[in-house]
Formats: structure tokens, C-alpha cells, sequence
């Protein structure tokens, strides 16, 4: 129950039903990634590198064995920029509450917050990494004195610093 794909082009979504799957520098043009949970099949999943222009919908029935690993590193879960679609560019983790249901994922995996959603009182998404270098370019320099930041972190921590000397320790 073994699957891996490395370096593909994928036209349309798949839809994984109890098997290991590992997917390397790979990208799914259009559709859904589904991943179903069983009840006697252990079910693996590691998106590396590449991403997809569609949904990564993880769905976990009452009973099953829980998905572990599941993996999203550096693979990007992108609304469909070709067709966009307020429909697409979502990562849908249909938990239970009973079953342990952990997504580990790197910052670059992970849509905006708002089409991020998790269900389940056993669902957690774990960020392995956070945004500490990723660059910045504000919209409007001159709200920044001397000079802009020039990565999140140093945004945020101007920020911070600026609340705590107006309003306290933020």
C-alpha cells in the first residue's frame, strides 16, 4: 500500500483511500487531494515540495485508525489562479472527535487563515516552522521610519517594541 510520485504534473486532484503516499516536488494543476481515513488500513500521507491549485480535504471517520504522518512541507495549497474560485485553496481537515487527527505543516504549505478549517475536538495543526524569515515589503514605506522592516520578524518586533513605549507591554 505504497504510493510515491516524484517530479509529476498531476492535470486533476486524487482521491486516497488507506495507503501511504508520498508525493515529491510534484504539483496537481486543478480539483481535490481527498484523503480518506479506514478502519483496518494504516494511512500515511507526505506532500514535499510542489503543491496544488485546488483543495487538500483530509476526512477522518469515528473508529478509524488515526492518519500519521500526515506531512504538508513546502507544498503549497494555492487558490486556482488560472480559474480562481473562492472554492479552491482550502485545507478542510474533517476530524473526530475521537480520533487523533495532527497535520504537520511548514508556513509555506498553509493557505491564509480564513480558508484554513479544522474540525474535530482531536484535530491540531502543528506548524513546524513559522515565519521568521520571510521577507516583507510594505505597502506604504513612509509608515516606517527610519527604514522599513525587512522581514516579518523584524516587522513584528518593531511593532511590539512601539505598543510597549505607547500602551504598556503589549
Amino acid at each position: 500500500n505504497q504510493v510515491n510520485i516524484r517530479d509529476s504534473m498531476l492535470s486533476a486532484g486524487y482521491t486516497q483511500n488507506g495507503i501511504n503516499m508520498a508525493m515529491f516536488a510534484s504539483f496537481v494543476s486543478s480539483g481535490n487531494i481527498t484523503i480518506n481515513s479506514q478502519a483496518t488500513t494504516d494511512t500515511q500521507v507526505n506532500l514535499v515540495g510542489g503543491g496544488i491549485n485546488g483543495n487538500v480535504i483530509i476526512n477522518v471517520l469515528p473508529g478509524h485508525i488515526p492518519i500519521d504522518p500526515l506531512n504538508l512541507t513546502s507544498f503549497a495549497i494555492t487558490e486556482n489562479i488560472l480559474n480562481p474560485s473562492p472554492n479552491s485553496g482550502n485545507l478542510f481537515v474533517n476530524g473526530d472527535n475521537n480520533v487523533i487527527t495532527r497535520v504537520r505543516a511548514t508556513v509555506d504549505s498553509l493557505p491564509i487563515r480564513s480558508r484554513i478549517n479544522l474540525i474535530g475536538t482531536s484535530t491540531s495543526l502543528i506548524r513546524v516552522d513559522d515565519a521568521f524569515d520571510l521577507a516583507y515589503t510594505p505597502i506604504n514605506p513612509a509608515n516606517w521610519a527610519p527604514l522599513p522592516p525587512t522581514t516579518v520578524q523584524e516587522a513584528l518586533d518593531r511593532i511590539a517594541a512601539l505598543l510597549a513605549v505607547t500602551i504598556g507591554t503589549p
